[in-house]
């Protein structure tokens, strides 16, 4: 809370709010709101950065960037260890290995992931690869042609498949299979056969297209971490209630005295009048005792409303009040909210009687 100097400040806007122009009020609410917001976003910020300076997030951004580190994979092991039983992490790491021209670990991540997901078409793709490479054609055009089965507009699955035909001497298959890629996409096809003399075959970074899924994954375990942030609101948003409350006290003594400025004698109690000044007096318990210069009265008028809003945050608070037992958090809501009702009701007849 508030102390010193900075308490002196406040009550200052307080005292001050009355002489101020429209756009100086703006920018002292807005001042208010923000110095009082930041011990609250604060923590929530704390988690953010932490995640995206975390091992995991740092390995999967510089996949995603093209870059190599020297604690890429001790990053990555760290990503395993957090979300090992995502099958779009195995299959972005095996991706990481065939890039960098490790095909037995390779393919090994490829055949566990087939394993769990069997229609994944890029996977499927880079197996075949690794057996064409291997010059088992046979065993290359089963992969390919499960690819080709699992996603049917997979051109680089036919244009694969139509090489591994080839390279088994089995022509017509062969060109039938390339005239499928064709027709899904002539241009790429047309080009993929200019550079087959360099590339025979072509890979598919499935892992890569799946960075989003993992940073979703990522998101959600953040987002449970923040949870229990978030559930310390009250503790870590008291300087937003100081602010709001200051706002509401410079705003409740400046209609008190909106006659002619603060220095102004007040014109004592106002009875009667409209609807809307039984409701500001009403509404703002401190009102009428403001407008008598009564000013402890007008203060202890705030303090029944002000202890039902905060008795259903009760349990959040930094220490453990001494319930006796535990209360539960619908009790406390009821409690407060019947007491709201009846403390409104109680100031509407007592104004009634005095207008």
């Amino acid at each position: 809370l508030p102390f010193g100097v900075t308490r002196l400040r406040l009550v200052w806007v307080v005292l001050l709010w009355a002489y101020c122009s429209l756009g100086e009020r703006l920018v002292l609410i807005l001042v208010l709101l923000l110095v009082g917001s930041v011990p609250f976003l604060l923590p929530v910020q704390r988690q953010q950065v932490a995640l995206a300076l975390s091992p995991p997030v740092r390995a999967v951004t510089a996949v995603e960037e093209s870059r190599l580190y020297g604690r890429l994979f001790s990053d990555f092991s760290v990503l395993g260890r957090v979300q090992g039983d995502n099958p779009a992490v195995h299959h972005l790491l095996a991706d990481l290995h065939r890039r960098l021209g490790q095909w037995e670990l390779a393919r090994s991540s490829y055949l566990d992931l087939v394993e769990r997901e069997p229609e994944n078409a890029p996977a499927l793709i880079n197996l075949g690869i690794y057996f064409y490479n291997q010059e088992d054609f046979g065993r290359a055009a089963a992969y390919f042609g499960k690819a080709a089965e699992a996603d049917p507009e997979s051109a680089v699955a036919y244009f694969n498949l139509s090489q591994a035909f080839s390279s088994g001497y089995l022509y017509d298959d062969s060109r039938r299979a390339l005239q499928q890629a064709q027709q899904l996409k002539s241009k790429e096809v047309g080009q993929w056969i200019q550079e087959a003399v360099a590339v025979e075959v072509r890979p598919v970074d499935g892992g890569v297209a799946r960075l989003a899924e993992i940073k979703d994954a990522m998101g959600s375990e953040q987002g449970a971490t923040e949870s229990g942030v978030k559930g310390r609101v009250l503790r870590h948003g008291l300087t937003l209630f100081v602010a709001v409350g200051v706002l509401l006290m410079a705003a409740a003594l400046y209609l008190a005295r909106r006659g002619g400025g603060l220095s102004t004698p007040s014109s004592g109690p106002r009875n009667g009048g409209d609807t809307g000044d039984l409701l500001l007096r009403v509404l703002i318990p401190g009102l009428p005792s403001a407008r008598e210069g009564s000013g402890a009265v007008a203060y202890l008028a705030w303090v029944p409303p002000v202890a039902l809003l905060l008795l259903p945050f009760s349990t959040t608070w930094g220490y453990a009040v001494p319930w006796g037992f535990d209360p539960g958090g619908m009790l406390t809501k009821l409690i407060a909210t019947v007491g709201l009702v009846v403390f409104l009701l109680l100031r509407l007849v007592q104004q009634n009687r005095g207008g």
